[in-house]
């Protein structure tokens, strides 16, 4: 079924040199501009029908359509293409070239008076766009607090650039997850998606507590199965802060970057839903269990004690000598410095991080960014150590703003390159550098 024709006569054919062509002009139909050709090449005559995109939100045209040389004196040719996929590069434009007929047979059997016309009967238009862009999801889950280890719950499905999403909770031991889920409409083929994503928990009263998650990739290989990214983002003793009457409101902005097709994949047959990319090294997770099972129970208890009881300092204290082991001394002043018993120095700084890393405590590791960018008497390349080890975006940033000159920029490179300087400080000491010398 023809859903659009395109034509033009070309005049003056048999006067082409050998390489040379001609173009028709161009019609619109659809998203697209369309446009015959012939070309002389290696002694045929060849045909071209291009397609050029109006919209950069278009990845691929897929149609039926059918090339047809037409001669005055009644002689014709056609050929089908059936499903041919117009693909569209950094210009924009594709074009599909067809060998016709020999160059000696078009002038004795085509040509009348020099002329001969070409026919494109174009089908309907199915259209694969890039669907790239932000979008905002919210959900309010209830009975969060009655959810049990391995648990994940579902928010209804939503469509955002013509792809289903959901939002997820999920539990662990320790921690509550929070990610975004994805799965295609209607799957043809492959498909990977990178973004940037925000989760963020909103309490009833305007709390709000976020983390970002940079270059999350979606890859999703089945209509069937949703693919979830996201992290574990608070302790569980903690959801308490976020809950009203059970209920906890999630929200989540993805900002998707890149949305690609991958062909000639094999697919997996049983292909389940990838669980939450947990962002711990499984050495970490090793040790975090260790912590959890001759630590954490007692704190646990120490702490509910301390709530109901409000607990003196010499009570905390008598409880927590009951571990004799080598952290002793580093967990406490870890809940000293988390129940404000004590202030933050030079000299605890680094074991505190290290607990409150490890424990994925957000109030402690927030006072010790604080601390290191007001008060801390340590250089810029010690405290820029300090947030490479730790990932802390906030306190890089802050350290890279005290750099005035390129002399700093050449000592903390210097003073950092034993230890190791990761990629992304490195680009921006580079991008520092050329700032300065461009003022200078």
């Amino acid at each position: 079924m023809t859903d659009y024709l395109l034509q033009h006569e070309f005049n003056n054919v048999g006067g082409l040199e050998e390489n040379g062509g001609m173009t028709g002009t161009s019609e619109t139909f659809g998203k697209f501009k369309w446009r015959l050709g012939i070309i002389n090449s290696k002694g045929y005559l060849w045909l071209s029908l291009t397609c050029e995109r109006l919209s950069k939100d278009v990845e691929q045209v897929k149609t039926d359509f059918k090339l047809i040389l037409i001669s005055e004196n009644g002689n014709r040719w056609a050929k089908n293409f059936d499903g041919y996929c117009f693909k569209f590069n950094g210009t924009g434009v594709h074009k599909k070239s067809e060998r016709i007929v020999g160059w000696g047979s078009l002038k004795n059997d085509f040509l009348v008076d020099g002329k001969i016309k070409v026919q494109a009967q174009l089908g309907a238009l199915e259209v694969e766009d890039i669907c790239t862009g932000e979008f905002t999801m919210e959900q309010v889950f209830k009975n969060v607090q009655a959810l049990m280890p391995g648990d994940d719950v579902y928010s209804e499905r939503q469509s955002h650039l013509n792809l289903w999403w959901k939002l997820q909770i999920r539990r662990d031991a320790t921690s509550l997850g929070v990610c975004v889920c994805c799965k295609a409409d209607d799957q043809k083929r492959r498909r990977k998606l990178r973004a940037d994503l925000i989760l963020a928990l909103v309490s009833e009263n305007g709390n709000r507590f976020a983390v970002k998650l940079k270059d999350a990739c979606f890859d999703l290989i089945s209509s069937e199965t949703y693919n979830c990214q996201g992290k574990f983002i608070l302790e569980w003793r903690s959801i308490g802060d976020f809950l009203n009457n059970g209920k906890m409101r999630v929200e989540a902005k993805v900002n998707v970057l890149e949305n690609v097709g991958v062909n000639n994949v094999k697919f997996a047959e049983d292909v389940k839903t990838q669980p939450i990319r947990v962002e711990r090294s499984r050495a970490r997770e090793d040790y975090f269990d260790f912590i959890k099972k001759e630590v954490d129970q007692e704190m646990e208890t120490v702490k509910e004690m301390a709530r109901k009881v409000k607990l003196s300092n010499a009570k905390l204290e008598e409880s927590l000598k009951s571990h004799s082991n080598a952290d002793e001394a580093d967990l406490m002043k870890f809940l000293e410095i988390r129940h404000d018993k004590a202030v933050l120095t030079d000299a605890t700084v680094d074991v505190v991080l290290q607990v409150a890393h490890r424990k994925i405590d957000f109030v402690v590791l927030d006072k010790c960014e604080t601390f290191l960018m007001l008060k801390s008497g340590k250089s810029i390349s010690e405290i820029l150590k300090i947030a490479m080890k730790f990932d802390m975006e906030s306190l890089k940033n802050h350290c890279l703003s005290k750099i005035t000159t390129v002399e700093q920029i050449d000592k903390v490179i210097g003073d950092l390159k034993l230890s190791g300087l990761d990629r992304s400080l490195t680009e921006a000491l580079m991008a520092k550098a050329l700032e300065l010398k461009s003022k200078s």
